[in-house]
């Protein structure tokens, strides 16, 4: 336990709490923060909203929210608003200069923290659940701009106190290709509680239908799902909004694959979808530190992966999970294998649910962050 740290916590350049609450996000953010507070953190968030920030007492219980743009008009033009952003930490100079610790959301945005540091010299924390420039391909990012996004993350790393990541990929290249001392990252993983849901070792006949959970994106590469279960006579149930929606649809057309997208649900129907199904599969081209595969193995889901970045760093093939090449015939053979043998679906879900319970508890995930304030406070 840490007493009387103040922590402030920066957004991500353009987010709110409103947001948070909107997408579903603020509960899972606010346990955090909240397990935090009771370890003796004050916690401030620096946000990107508005008045409506300021929500009921009962939803962010001990924290301090402070809207950047409570009391002024949202600048409508992106330009104008990352140029305003420069000035943020003199505007909130009073919160910068009480601060024990800064701590960035996002690597998106932490100039404001890397000015704070500057000129009032708080210490910094820079989390950044994904490494920005190694997405770049599967983002579309134009090559004359990513030499000048990779010197400024490259500013952000070195200029920081301590750098968290999401994955051990992603740490590792940070650490070689930007020359960041090992001794100053640390792998700080999403935590995941095991939820109360109907075990699957009672669904013992063979499943019909597959799960994938994530936004309809090109990064999550659904469409290699898509053509892996054509011929399978297995049907596809996608939870997830986003713009790929009707080309998702088109493909599913052209491989005769009965495909139900099920949009945007609660957490509590989340649970329970990852309840009724037994096989979940992640195709994704990158992660950082992937919630929904998190979610599916603590549900108690057999996962069938591809081998990419930040999924990997998660499941022991043939342990916790099936990984495979990213390409659409080892992905069917693996859901295959998986529909025709019980005994391994339920093997792989135990020791999903086990993986999930020991390694990525919020109690152990807590002890972790405030062991890192100390080390970078010297206390």
């Amino acid at each position: 336990m840490v007493r009387n740290l103040n922590l402030v916590v920066l957004f991500t350049h353009g987010v709110s709490l409103s947001q948070w609450f909107e997408r579903g996000l603020l509960d899972r953010e606010i346990d955090f923060y909240t397990r935090l507070s009771s370890n003796g953190v004050n916690v401030t968030f620096l946000t990107y909203g508005d008045c409506s920030d300021r929500l009921d007492k009962s939803l962010i219980k001990k924290i301090n929210v402070v809207p950047i743009f409570e009391n002024k008009r949202r600048p409508k033009s992106q330009i104008y608003s990352l140029l305003y952003s420069l000035l943020v930490p003199w505007f909130y100079r009073d919160i910068f200069q009480q601060a024990d610790l800064l701590k960035t959301n996002q690597i998106w945005g932490s100039w404001v923290g890397v000015i704070a540091k500057y000129l009032w010299q708080t210490p910094l924390l820079v989390r950044c659940g994904y490494e920005p420039s190694l997405s770049a391909r599967y983002k579309g990012w134009r090559r004359c701009i990513l030499p000048i996004y990779r010197l400024m993350y490259a500013s952000v790393y070195r200029l920081g106190d301590f750098c968290h990541f999401g994955s051990l990929d992603d740490a590792e290249y940070v650490a070689q290709y930007y020359n960041i001392s090992r001794g100053k990252i640390k792998v700080a993983p999403n935590w995941m509680e095991v939820p109360d849901v109907k075990s699957k070792q009672d669904q013992l006949t063979a499943p019909r239908s597959i799960l994938a959970v994530g936004r309809l994106s090109k990064e999550k590469n659904i469409s290699l799902l898509i053509r892996a279960l054509e011929g399978t006579g297995l049907s596809l149930k996608i939870v997830g909004i986003g713009e790929e929606k009707t080309s998702l649809e088109m493909l599913a057309e052209a491989h005769r694959v009965e495909v139900v997208f099920l949009g945007y649900v609660s957490k509590p129907e989340l649970y329970e979808i990852y309840a009724s199904h037994s096989i979940y599969a992640i195709c994704s081209l990158y992660e950082g530190s992937p919630k929904s595969l998190f979610e599916a193995m603590s549900c108690g889901c057999a996962v069938v992966a591809t081998n990419s970045r930040g999924i990997r760093n998660v499941l022991n093939d043939g342990v916790n999970g099936l990984v495979v090449a990213r390409n659409h015939l080892d992905v069917r053979r693996a859901i295959l294998r998986l529909v025709s043998d019980e005994h391994l679906r339920i093997q792989l879900s135990k020791n999903a649910v086990e993986e999930i319970s020991s390694n990525y508890s919020l109690d152990l995930l807590i002890e972790s962050e405030l062991n890192t304030y100390k080390k970078i406070l010297n206390l």
